[in-house]
């Protein structure tokens, strides 16, 4: 196989562990390319935002740059641009909701928790296993990060490694 130009968006992450990759790529309702990923188990990445593991990316489909609105447009930093949501762990799946087009993403916890949540643009989802990468810390840590999105549904213990998101529309008989 022979290489015959660079991906759209590189660097998402760092994965020497071989964990936590993520990454489900979507085209959203408004044209934009939305890139779910994992924080590769590096205690670091999540919360930093130019960082692009443990993240929500949106991203011009056409070019791979960050997308018009997106909430940090003003940084200087290219991969900054891109970030939506931050403070993730292992993001599986985007869906947008049918009606008002939000985007709701699926996380894997570690032993437990696995989250839905409804994504915010600048959200931060409270994810940070450090120092060292300790997986007893919580999905969202309200204490650490008070301002945190907290899940709208969490599936307690055990994790049930909730793969893939999308929305049912129900149509009555």
């Amino acid at each position: 196989m022979t290489r015959v130009a660079d991906p759209l968006v590189g660097g998402l992450l760092r994965n020497d562990s071989g964990r936590h990759g993520g990454c489900r790529l979507r085209v959203g309702p408004d044209g934009a390319r939305w890139i779910t990923t994992g924080d590769g188990a590096f205690s670091g990445t999540p919360q930093d935002l130019s960082a692009l593991g443990g993240k929500v990316l949106r991203v011009n489909r056409f070019t791979g740059a960050g997308a018009s609105g997106n909430p940090f447009t003003g940084s200087g930093d290219p991969d900054v641009r891109r970030v939506f949501t931050s403070g993730h762990r292992n993001v599986q799946g985007i869906a947008f909701r049918p009606g008002s087009d939000e985007p709701w993403a699926v996380e894997h916890g570690p032993t437990r928790d696995d989250e839905v949540n409804r994504l915010v643009p600048g959200g931060n989802y409270g994810w940070d296993p450090g120092p060292g990468y300790d997986e007893s810390v919580p999905m969202t840590d309200t204490a650490k990060f008070p301002d945190a999105v907290p899940a709208r549904w969490s599936s307690g213990f055990p994790t049930i490694a909730t793969s893939g998101a999308d929305f049912l529309r129900v149509v009555p008989s």
